[in-house]
């Protein structure tokens, strides 16, 4: 399966979560994803952008954004992304324009640069919503992280009804330079990179623009999601709390459970049934 970039996509994703905890309870039973702004994840460069290395590039940059604009009226919007800096261009010129084409070489001018660049870069951040997956199910550090010490669970969904709005996050050694050639061209979306060292969560995001929704969840179809995985210490009460919510949704899961490999660092995912009210 791929997306609208190319890029194949996994048949399912996964969505690490306590248990029990009000967001992931109701993805369950209300069928719907929180979606976030970028500046409240855990990772504080997640998205940012490399808007300028120099004035110079810094011109140039403002020229892609006037070619994107022309690229976008030949109707080629599936590059969602030249969208956004469509629609966003005439802030971002506001911003820069005056500061850089007036008093040039100015340590005044140059001292404001950084300031206004980093607030155009909070204001990107505050223009997307995103809902984020992993590839992998079994990867120890992240029930670590996300799923309370492995007392919690992992979500799975069919990656079908996302196929159009779920891209590849980019784990890269330093950010890719916001110009018309790498949005379009190559296809670069820099706004979905990270620092390689986040590489083990094989991330995978649906991603919103304001153009696209104002709502801060994105409805999903109840059979959409295929499975519940328990972690390996997941409490016997919060298990059964866990099936009686099951058991209310109309759809049923499958239900399975990490457990430790015996000689080796490692969880085996094992089956244990399928819960649900029509069953």
């Amino acid at each position: 399966m791929e997306n609208i970039f190319g890029e194949k996509i996994p048949e399912k994703v996964y969505k690490y979560g306590s248990w029990p905890d009000a967001y992931t309870k109701d993805v369950l039973l209300s069928n719907r994803l929180y979606l976030s702004y970028p500046n409240e994840f855990n990772d504080p460069f997640d998205s940012d952008l490399n808007i300028i290395r120099s004035i110079g590039s810094t011109l140039s940059w403002i020229r892609n954004i006037l070619f994107a604009q022309q690229y976008i009226q030949k109707k080629n919007r599936k590059y969602w992304i030249v969208f956004f800096l469509w629609k966003t261009a005439p802030f971002i010129m506001n911003f820069l324009g005056k500061g850089i084409m007036h008093r040039v070489g100015k340590n005044k001018t140059l001292g404001n640069l950084s300031s206004k660049f980093n607030h155009v870069n909070s204001v990107v951040k505050n223009s997307i919503k995103v809902y984020c997956f992993s590839a992998v199910k079994d990867n120890i550090l992240m029930w670590s992280q996300y799923a309370d010490k492995h007392t919690g669970i992992c979500l799975e969904f069919d990656t079908a009804v996302f196929k159009d709005k779920l891209f590849k996050v980019h784990y890269i050694d330093s950010f890719i330079e916001a110009t018309y050639k790498n949005i379009v061209n190559t296809k670069e979306k820099f706004l979905i990179q990270k620092s390689n060292i986040w590489e083990y969560e094989q991330e995978h995001r649906i991603v919103y623009t304001l153009d696209t929704t104002n709502n801060i969840y994105c409805p999903i179809p109840e059979e959409c999601i295929t499975g519940v995985i328990c972690g390996c210490q997941m409490k016997d009460e919060d298990f059964q709390s866990l099936i009686a919510t099951l058991n209310m949704r109309k759809y049923p899961v499958k239900v399975y459970k990490a457990e430790k490999k015996e000689n080796t660092f490692g969880l085996d995912v094992k089956y244990i049934g399928r819960y649900g009210n029509d069953i």
